[in-house]
């Protein structure tokens, strides 16, 4: 992983220091030459802060996970909360987040974790999906939780699904291709595996991608 990572902040950073330096060189640019290099190197700096951005935070859950002493929350209270931060940019897609989590169901599942895995897959699914609809449901099964976000957006291709499969069941020894999936998903299932747990993803037949996640409960509702 960490190889990885190394390789794919390299070559934005590459990138910004070899366009600064063409820019250092040429003395006369027009006004077209000149906002496209800007503009190449706007999507490289951002591309790479958004990058350690989510290492950080990945980092930040991994360190206080270790003494993580998680008191009993709400799971519908928590997805209310992260639809919030997602609702204003939602609605200027013209999309609405649904939350049909049962009220009833109190875990002791890491909260941070469980936080940070909700907030990339609804990044995600508001991503992609404009003029439809996003819909989070949560149910006990067993001694697990269920949680389950279903977007009526573009839809995961199958390729992608199969890599995240074998990802998920190889995670440790499987290369990881960061800069053409980006961090997101990667950073769901290295949460997952904190918490003992795991997502099944589907290609809804009629348009958008159904995540199942099987949360192993740490309290018997």
């Amino acid at each position: 992983m960490i190889g990885t990572i190394t390789h794919d902040i390299t070559t934005p950073v590459k990138f910004i220091a070899l366009t600064a330096k063409e820019i250092l060189g040429n003395k006369e640019f027009n006004q077209q030459r000149t906002e496209k290099v800007l503009a190449s190197i706007y999507k490289s700096s951002d591309q790479l802060y958004n990058f350690t951005a989510t290492l950080k935070e990945y980092a930040d859950i991994y360190s206080h996970h270790r003494t993580d002493k998680t008191e009993t929350y709400s799971l519908h209270d928590l997805i209310t909360e992260k639809i919030v931060l997602f609702s204003t940019i939602a609605e200027s897609n013209h999309t609405s987040i649904i939350n049909n989590a049962d009220q009833k169901i109190h875990t002791r599942i890491s909260k941070n974790i469980l936080a940070a895995i909700i907030h990339n897959l609804l990044d995600n699914a508001v991503k992609y999906t404009r003029g439809g609809t996003i819909t989070i449901d949560a149910f006990t099964e067993y001694r697990s939780v269920i949680l389950i976000v279903e977007d009526t957006g573009s839809g995961m291709d199958q390729q992608k699904i199969d890599y995240y499969e074998e990802l998920q069941n190889n995670i440790e020894n499987e290369k990881l291709l960061l800069q053409k999936y980006g961090m997101g998903i990667h950073l769901v299932l290295q949460l997952l595996q904190m918490i003992e747990s795991k997502i099944i993803f589907t290609r809804n037949k009629t348009g958008g991608t159904t995540c199942r996640l099987i949360l192993k409960n740490k309290k018997n509702d």
